[in-house]
């Protein structure tokens, strides 16, 4: 070793020839074959599926690792690959780590002319986006993804009919969460025309199904719908959706003042996304355990609850997320008495709405807001607002809506003395009710009739 470069040149030449004339090849090593790495990443990918099934937080990040190992060992498998370690980003809230992996699957399978992989990942890239409150983006993503799906509308295939109804699902869900029902449903409605024997797809379709009902009015139907979802999440040993589901179901019981079986369900939801890692669907069975205790007035145990979710949405940086706590935080400060707190809560909860282009939540914000001025005798202020929501629920063709929101300024015109004001409203109201189908509201806007009437001096029609 101490010796000189120069001097080991001669003796390894020697060696060369030695080895040659008894008959010694020298080989450099074998390379790996492109069949060698394809394989190796099919296994790798498979591993990351199995990892997954498990549903546990150490399990899904172990599965992040596999699937980015396929990505670097076959270039045909890394835009799957990228989508499945996006998936998994996505249910850890790792959304702008989801985003990257979306955005380079979609820019693989383009450069590999895989339309599917292609569309399947803008339909992501849109979901994505609407998480982090930019739904307009989430659109425009949404709609380059089904528009490629109609170029290629001959190959309706099980895999494209599949991915397809998963591009209208997560359609549907942006059109929810922006407060368009009327899209939404339709949008659902075409997807579960499409799917075949998907019940992941199917389940999230009925899920979004019982929401929109369950917000129009209709309990029994809404329950119904979700149900339905909770087997076809198990069917298809989906542990998120089924959780999403169970606290969804949740909800109904809150409705019905019940409040431990509320709270039973939202709880076996939470052990579901605790287990898997899923803050932000725990943050929204936190909503549903508070909107439980809100029902039955427990509004402290009920701001705790939606205090919870706050820290959880700030925490993994979801603006979307924010605002159902934030306008509920409001709502319960004014019930409690403390109208001046509740102000604030629904001002920001306005600011991330306009921000998110949420316009329903927006809408609600601002009857919240006008019940505040009419407590404090700005009426003035209240008027405005009551305009506003009614405006607002009529260019959605929502009826029921209008109906509650007419119910409330006819309330708010009554207490002022308007009382020819106010039976305008009430019966501009009432066929509106009687269209709707909740009884709720039917009653109410019946009973304000009686009222006014009575106080006019029209003892028979009331």
């Amino acid at each position: 070793l101490t010796k000189s470069r120069s001097a080991f040149v001669p003796l390894i030449r020697v060696m060369l020839v030695c080895l040659c004339l008894v008959g010694v090849v020298v080989t450099p090593r074998r390379t790996a074959s492109t069949a060698d790495t394809s394989n190796a990443a099919q296994q790798a990918i498979e591993h990351g599926d199995a990892l997954c099934a498990s549903w546990t937080q150490t399990a899904l990040r172990a599965a992040i690792a596999e699937y980015e190992r396929a990505a670097l060992l076959s270039t045909s498998h890394a835009a799957q690959a990228n989508l499945k370690s996006g998936d998994i980003h996505f249910i850890l809230n790792n959304y702008n780590e989801a985003l990257k992996r979306f955005q380079n699957a979609e820019e693989l399978a383009r450069k590999e002319n895989d339309w599917l992989t292609a569309a399947t990942a803008l339909s992501r890239i849109g979901r994505v986006h609407s998480f982090l409150g930019r739904n307009d983006l989430a659109k425009q993503q949404l709609t380059k993804s089904l528009d490629l799906f109609k170029q290629h509308d001959a190959d309706r295939s099980d895999l494209v009919a599949n991915a397809y109804g998963e591009a209208l699902n997560n359609q549907a869900e942006v059109s929810y969460a922006v407060g368009d029902f009327v899209a939404a449903r339709e949008q659902l409605g075409k997807a579960l025309g499409v799917f075949r024997n998907d019940p992941k797809g199917e389940a999230k379709a009925h899920l979004y199904t019982g929401y929109i009902i369950g917000s129009l009015g209709d309990s029994e139907a809404a329950v119904t719908e979700i149900n339905l979802a909770v087997d076809l999440y198990r069917k298809a040993n989906d542990k998120i959706g089924e959780g999403i589901a169970l606290s969804t179901l949740g909800l109904s019981y809150s409705l019905k003042r019940d409040v431990n079986r509320a709270n039973e369900l939202h709880n076996k939801a939470i052990g579901i996304f605790r287990l898997a890692g899923d803050r932000y669907d725990e943050a929204i069975a936190l909503n549903g355990i508070g909107q439980a205790y809100e029902a039955v007035g427990d509004y402290v145990l009920a701001i705790n609850q939606y205090e919870q979710s706050v820290r959880i949405f700030e925490e993994i940086g979801s603006p979307d997320g924010l605002i159902t706590p934030t306008f509920k935080l409001g709502r319960v400060h004014n019930l409690s008495g403390h109208p001046d707190k509740a102000l604030e809560f629904f001002g920001r909860c306005l600011q991330l709405c306009r921000a998110a282009g949420k316009v329903r939540t927006e809408a609600y914000a601002l009857s919240e807001i006008a019940r505040v001025y009419v407590a404090q005798g700005r009426r003035d202020l209240a008027k405005q607002q009551f305009m506003k929501l009614q405006n607002f629920y009529e260019s959605l063709e929502d009826f029921r809506g209008q109906a509650t929101a007419l119910n409330t300024y006819g309330d708010f015109l009554s207490q002022g003395g308007d009382d020819k004001q106010a039976l305008e409203a009430w019966q501009r109201a009432l066929p509106l009710s009687e269209k709707v189908g909740d009884k709720g509201i039917l009653i109410s806007t019946l009973y304000s009739l009686a009222r006014v009437n009575l106080k006019t001096g029209n003892p028979e029609a009331a």
